[in-house]
């Protein structure tokens, strides 16, 4: 197995917030029963080592000054508010002859194809222990498989060598009974039906309420006309008088 080696330099003195103006990545390694090193690191280098390694991949850091590189994962890995930049990395430095336990993430491939049913997952990542080279880098299952509505991956299904590789789990707890993705039906919209006697008030309502809006527009045209009927009754009268 090749080693991932990645090169690093202890942090100066300049507190975190300077490096990242100055396009540097603050981080730490924490070592077991040692003190944590801070380091700086280049963001372009940690993203290329972040996508090959993930959280399980073991690396080996090559810090500037000391003679012997730490073996270690990528613990944690603190982005900024958008999710755009990385903002501090912490190292968990390990020791390669004690086993740890670390969550291996579950990778979905494969098309989906099961008719009037969705794809549920229930865990995308599954605890496990082993010795920090033995941890798989992934579970990656195949939906395909997956023929009908109440299919269902487990950890029982997970494809791994048994005998370097443990899951962590409760003792009473049946590797088959822990889902990790389901097949479901599609649920079907409901429609709601309105009888036409709940509808028959309103409708009456509104024709009421337009006889009233066209009765009162008659009235107010009657009234205007006899207004006007009047006024012209009273301009002959003066003339004539004149």
């Amino acid at each position: 197995m090749t080693k991932t080696i990645f090169k690093v330099v202890k942090r100066s003195e300049k507190k975190a917030k300077q490096l990242r103006r100055q396009g540097v990545l603050p981080a730490n390694v924490y070592i077991p029963k040692k003190d944590s090193i801070a380091l700086e690191i280049s963001p372009i280098n940690f993203a290329k080592l972040y996508k090959e390694a993930g959280e399980t991949g073991l690396i080996y850091l090559d810090i500037e000054g000391e003679t012997k590189a730490i073996p270690a994962l990528i613990d944690q890995v603190d982005m900024n508010y958008l999710g755009t930049s990385f903002e501090h990395v912490v190292f968990r430095g390990v020791n390669l002859k004690e086993k740890i336990t670390a969550n291996v993430p579950v990778e979905i491939v494969g098309e989906f194809d099961v008719p009037e049913a969705v794809l549920i997952t229930v865990q995308d990542e599954v605890e496990v222990e082993a010795l920090p080279a033995d941890l798989p880098e992934k579970f990656v299952f195949d939906v395909s498989q997956l023929k009908a509505i109440g299919d269902a991956f487990t950890l029982a299904n997970l494809d791994f060598d048994k005998e370097k590789v443990q899951l962590v789990l409760p003792e009473d707890e049946d590797p088959s009974e822990r889902v990790l993705v389901s097949v479901q039906a599609q649920e079907e919209e409901e429609v709601v039906e309105v009888s036409e006697e709940l509808l028959e008030p309103e409708l009456v309502g509104k024709e009421e309420e337009a006889e009233k809006t066209e009765g009162t527009r008659e009235d107010g045209a009657e009234q205007a006309s006899a207004d006007k009927s009047s006024g012209e009754k009273q301009e002959q009268g003066t003339e004539e008088k004149a």
